[in-house]
């Protein structure tokens, strides 16, 4: 989802220049994914971004400038009115969060299960990057992971709003499966599974991504 090359033309017998300043529309089509996803709709109040690293680098984290982080997303959530909070614990989550905001968990799988239970007490929505089997069992009950598949641009394949309209996106990482008695959407499939679930559980929508690629600087700017 890298914003695309834009050829200048040649002038008096000048070699021909490259521009890498992307346009507004460039930039949208690199952003509406992540912006479409992370806040699900735009007309949310907070995000609460949980990260482990105490630097101001690292995965996902909103104040990094480097490939791995998310300042970019933060930025853009920013200029559409959405309040971006940084966490480093839970405590400071069961402050924040509440049914007005949606919670980034950008490592999931390093959580314990009392504190992935504390998360789910808030009744804030949630997206879930590359969660594995002990997060969904507390967050997302009725979905599965299946393994992994190769990151790769791939199309919606499915009936979701945010997802239709963000259109294809490179995806894949964990493959998810859902119970068949589950209302969820899975989206992006990979294989046999799809790199995004989402489903609504106790009055809350969950997103499960499978992988981060999408949200990265690397890809935003």
């Amino acid at each position: 989802m890298s914003a695309p090359v834009r050829e200048l033309e040649p002038q008096r017998q000048q070699p021909t220049r490259t521009s890498r300043d992307p346009s507004a529309r460039d930039l949208w089509r690199a952003a509406r994914l992540p912006i479409l996803l992370v806040g699900a709709v735009l007309g949310l109040a907070v995000l609460v971004a949980v990260v482990s690293n105490r630097n101001q680098a690292g995965l996902l984290d909103p104040r990094a400038v480097d490939p791995s982080g998310s300042r970019a997303l933060a930025t853009l959530l920013r200029d559409q009115r959405v309040r971006v909070d940084l966490v480093q614990t839970i405590a400071e989550v069961t402050q924040l969060a509440g049914p007005d905001t949606t919670v980034l968990v950008t490592r999931p799988d390093v959580l314990q299960r009392r504190q992935l239970s504390a998360l789910a007490q808030t009744g804030a929505d949630f997206v879930l990057v590359s969660p594995g089997q002990p997060a969904l069992d507390v967050l997302a009950k009725g979905l599965s992971a299946k393994g992994t598949a190769k990151v790769a641009a791939r199309s919606p394949s499915c009936p979701l709003t945010a997802a239709v309209r963000a259109g294809v996106a490179d995806l894949g990482g964990v493959r998810y499966s859902a119970d068949p008695h589950t209302d969820a959407a899975l989206c992006y499939l990979a294989d046999d599974g799809a790199s995004l679930a989402q489903l609504t559980i106790d009055g809350r929508t969950v997103t499960a991504l499978g992988t981060p690629t999408p949200l990265t600087n690397d890809r935003l700017v």
